[in-house]
C-alpha cells in the first residue's frame, strides 16, 4: 500500500511540474518593492514614480524588457473580487462570480510571453481614459460569451459604479507553486493606475545570470 501510494504521489508531482503554465518563466528575474506609504500625496505622483522606476529597470545593461505589476504568477493571485457581467441575470449580493484581478503595466504579457488571443493588451500610458479597459483570460471569455467575441463587452466589480470594457483576451495563466485548486478560473488584468498601492513586483527579462542583476537592481 505504501509503495502504491508513493508511486501515485510521484506521478502526480511529475504531472504537476510539467503542466502548461500559459507563460514562460525562463530568463525572468523578479523581486518585490515597497513604495513609502506617505511619500506620494496623489495618485498621479505615485503613477509617475512607478513609470520612472520602470524606465530605470529597463535601462539596466543586459535587461531586454522590464515590467511592474501587482503580482507575478507564482504562488497565486492576491486580489479576489466579485464581479458583475453586463447583461447577465442579476445575482444576490455576495453570490456574484469570483475573479482574480491583477493590476499590471502595458508590457506585462509580452515580458511573460502570455499569448494574446483576441483584441489588444493594455496601453503603456497611465491616463484616466486607459483605466476603462480590461483584459480577461480565455476561460472567462468562453464562459460568458461563447461563440462570440468578448471585445467590447463590459464587466465591473460588484458594488462599484464604473463599467470596464473588455479590450483583449489572453491565454489562461497557471500558478506553478500552487498545489491547491484555485478559487476561480476567471482572470482579469487592469492597468496599474486602477489599483495604486504600496507593494509591487517587478519582472525583468534577461539572459544574464540572476546574481549579475542583484546589484544593479538594488
Amino acid at each position: 500500500v505504501l509503495v502504491s501510494a508513493a508511486l501515485s504521489f510521484s506521478a502526480a508531482v511529475r504531472n504537476f511540474s510539467h503542466r502548461a503554465l500559459g507563460w514562460k518563466p525562463a530568463g525572468l528575474f523578479t523581486g518585490v518593492m515597497q513604495i513609502p506609504f506617505d511619500h506620494f500625496k496623489t495618485d498621479p505622483d505615485k503613477a509617475g514614480h512607478i513609470r520612472a522606476l520602470l524606465d530605470k529597470l529597463g535601462r539596466i545593461p543586459g535587461v531586454d524588457r522590464a515590467s511592474i505589476s501587482e503580482m507575478v504568477p507564482l504562488y497565486g493571485w492576491p486580489t479576489q473580487k466579485r464581479i458583475v457581467i453586463e447583461g447577465a441575470a442579476p445575482l444576490p449580493s455576495g453570490q456574484e462570480p469570483l475573479a482574480f484581478l491583477s493590476a499590471v503595466d502595458g508590457g506585462f504579457v509580452t515580458t511573460l510571453k502570455i499569448p494574446l488571443k483576441e483584441g489588444r493588451f493594455l496601453p503603456d500610458t497611465f491616463t484616466e481614459r486607459d483605466s476603462l479597459g480590461v483584459v480577461i483570460n480565455e476561460t472567462m471569455a468562453k464562459l460568458y460569451w461563447p461563440g462570440q467575441s468578448a471585445i467590447g463587452k463590459r464587466v465591473k466589480v460588484a458594488g462599484e459604479e464604473k463599467w470596464n470594457e473588455v479590450i483583449g483576451v489572453v491565454g489562461d495563466v497557471t500558478m506553478p507553486i500552487n498545489f491547491s485548486t484555485p478559487a476561480s478560473r476567471l482572470q482579469i488584468y487592469c492597468g496599474l493606475q486602477q489599483q495604486l498601492g504600496i507593494w509591487y513586483n517587478f519582472v525583468l527579462k534577461s539572459d544574464l545570470p540572476p546574481n549579475a542583476l542583484i546589484k544593479p537592481v538594488r
